[in-house]
């Protein structure tokens, strides 16, 4: 490439990158860096960042050192370190069982499994944690009365204390493992069948093999999750705003709950920033720790290290165990096949196997999951049926649903309650489909970009936007709430802040999206762009008429995955939205959950308009959302 055409490339690039450049730079780079200096100051919105005064450490002091802050700071560390200790580890070995078994059945079973999975995942946490409010009721909840037919007294879950955390991570492991398992079916896939056979031929069993050969080859994914997961454990916030509100006595607190009760209920920006900044360090310092641990390859030549010899000692006591387990259950399993044989009559090869042959060997299996897939799945038939349920039948215990008592009346007072609840629809369906549409374009012109095009400061660039998706998006929200309530105003004279646009335009470059789009570009041949090049097309021409036609593939697997996360979005919306006439149907469900807390029937009815749309638009889109989340944990 000549000099002249060089330059021309190097224009051409920072022309095409320069939108995401100018939002990457104002809503995540500048949030960033102002994460720290918040820490350090007293911040007054009206005054700004620049004349706000600098306290030093005082921040940090307040956080510790008065009684009240420190108490509540205190417990929601131990009460956030408790919810990641618990959830992920129990939240990734149900992944990974659910997703094994799944993967062993054959046919339309594996669909109807997959779907059943992740149907809870696809409502907003907001919903699900409405739902599960409503199982936990001290008074007409369902789950008490299952405990009182065991003989169990009923417990306060969301109003005790001993209890309140436990509820917050008995319901996020009710929602947790449906994106999981779908990463882990892709990945399982890509399992070498030799490599089984090889060690069936061994004469390891079932369980063995699964130990000794399908979990190491899962080792990439199971750290990409692990460290997934860890992050969002550390950035959970819906279910403690609904089921608890942190209470009682902050009892069930956690970090994020208490940043944004700190800025956004006490003003105490400086504080949170502080408070925020040390979630920052924490989840860094989380994921780097995994990466040592999970990420060391334990298999290269020298002398292993106590960790290695305590995992390796771990590894080969479970394996031990799954022996034997695994030749009880493969025996018992043979005598099931035996006695069901019994009955078979003998066929003509030539047909293949018989149904009753097929449903004997599936049938333990479908023995263990469809049970799985009814529980991860009831709370949302529960909330569809409670909503069909008017509220005198609500309000006995046990709830009386029946079809007999069916009718549409919570849904009439849910419109007569929320009047605007069509305008709620209204705004988070605009706002999902023109975010994605812009987000998609830009990231696949960015990716393209960091793809093919040669320019200065290339490395730089794509090394600052891959490092700011590890970052927890909760702990910027002060910073960029800053940004845009102080910052933009200050300098533009323009006010984001009760506006559409404050949503909007954040959400308009996405790290991830583009990272996707520029692994899915690389894996392209050169020859049709080359060929475009020498046709005289220009690099946006390249771009439009050749790369975007060809990335539909990733658009709309990833188009999907920005739609859903638009629509279900809570934290920021609530945070810079007071008009209702602007708020989005997840901001105005809270609303009306709060002014009518004991009316379940009109929650639950406010719930399923939420979800409904979602569930609709997986059944349509899921091969894209399938592919969307599989993408970067399986290839990327």
């Amino acid at each position: 490439m000549t000099n002249r055409a060089a330059r021309h490339q190097a224009l051409s690039a920072y022309a095409m990158i320069s939108p995401a450049l100018l939002l990457f730079a104002v809503f995540v780079a500048l949030p960033m860096v102002l994460a720290v200096v918040i820490a350090f100051k007293r911040i007054d919105l009206a005054a700004g960042i620049g004349g706000s005064s600098w306290v030093g450490l005082q921040n940090f002091h307040d956080l510790f050192d008065n009684v009240i802050v420190a108490e509540r700071v205190e417990r929601a560390f131990r009460n956030t370190l408790l919810f990641t200790v618990c959830f992920v580890p129990l939240n990734l070995i149900a992944s990974l069982v659910i997703a094994t078994l799944v993967h062993a059945v054959k046919g339309r079973s594996k669909a109807f499994y997959r779907a059943a999975f992740y149907l809870p995942t696809v409502t907003s946490a907001i919903v699900f944690a409405m739902i599960w409010k409503w199982l936990y009721d001290a008074n007409f909840g369902l789950l008490n009365h299952v405990l009182s037919l065991a003989g169990i007294d009923p417990v306060n879950w969301t109003g005790d204390p001993q209890w309140a955390i436990w509820a917050v991570i008995i319901a996020a492991l009710g929602a947790g493992p449906g994106g999981n398992i779908l990463i882990y079916l892709a990945a399982l896939s890509s399992v070498p069948e030799d490599t089984l056979e090889a060690s069936r031929v061994d004469g390891a069993n079932a369980l063995l093999r699964w130990w000794t050969v399908v979990v190491p080859a899962l080792r990439p994914v199971t750290l990409y999750l692990i460290v997934l997961n860890t992050i969002g454990s550390f950035q959970v916030f819906e279910l403690v705003f609904v089921l608890t509100n942190g209470g009682p006595a902050g009892s069930s607190t956690v970090l994020v709950y208490e940043i944004y009760s700190l800025a956004f209920i006490q003003g105490r920006y400086g504080v949170a920033g502080a408070l925020s900044l040390i979630l920052l360090g924490i989840v860094t310092v989380f994921t780097a720790l995994q990466f040592l641990v999970f990420g060391k390859d334990t298999t290269r030549s020298g002398k292993q290290g106590l960790l290695e010899l305590g995992v390796g000692h771990v590894s080969d006591a479970i394996g031990s165990f799954l022996n034997v387990t695994g030749d009880v259950l493969e025996a018992a399993a043979g005598k099931l096949s035996k006695f069901a044989m019994q009955f078979h009559k003998p066929r003509n090869p030539a047909l293949g196997p018989s149904p009753l042959r097929v449903l004997t060997r599936a049938a333990p299996l479908h023995m263990l999951l469809l049970p799985l897939a009814l529980i991860f799945l009831f709370p949302m038939i529960w909330m569809f049926l409670s909503a069909l349920t008017p509220r005198i039948y609500l309000q006995s215990n046990p709830p009386q649903i029946s079809p007999a008592n069916f009718s549409l009346e919570n849904y009439g007072h849910l419109f007569k309650s929320a009047p605007n609840i069509g305008l709620w629809f209204w705004n988070s369906t605009y706002l999902s489909l023109l975010t994605m549409a812009v987000q998609v374009l830009l990231s696949c012109l960015t990716g393209y970009v960091f793809a093919r095009l040669v320019f200065p400061g290339k490395r730089i660039l794509f090394a600052a936007f891959i490092s700011s998706i590890i970052l927890p998006g909760q702990a910027l929200v002060i910073p960029l709430f800053i940004v845009i309530s102080s910052g933009i105003r200050n300098v533009l004279h323009i006010d984001l802040l009760n506006t559409h646009w404050a949503l909007i335009l954040p959400a308009l470059c996405s790290p991830v999206g583009v990272f996707l789009m520029r692994q899915y570009i690389e894996g392209m041949p050169r020859e049709l762009e080359e060929a475009a090049r020498i046709d005289g097309c220009g690099e946006f021409a390249i771009w439009w008429r050749v790369i975007l036609p060809l990335c539909r593939p990733v658009i709309g697997a990833w188009g999907i995955l920005t739609f859903t996360g638009v629509w279900k979005n809570f934290f920021w919306p609530f945070v810079v939205l007071g008009s209702e006439q602007l708020f989005t149907l997840e901001v105005g469900l809270q609303t009306l959950q709060q002014q009518n807390v004991a009316d379940f029937g009109l929650i639950m009815a406010g719930a399923t308009t939420s979800a409904i749309p979602m569930i609709i638009v997986f059944f349509l889109f899921q091969k894209q959302i399938v592919a969307g989340l599989t993408f970067g944990a399986v290839k990327g």
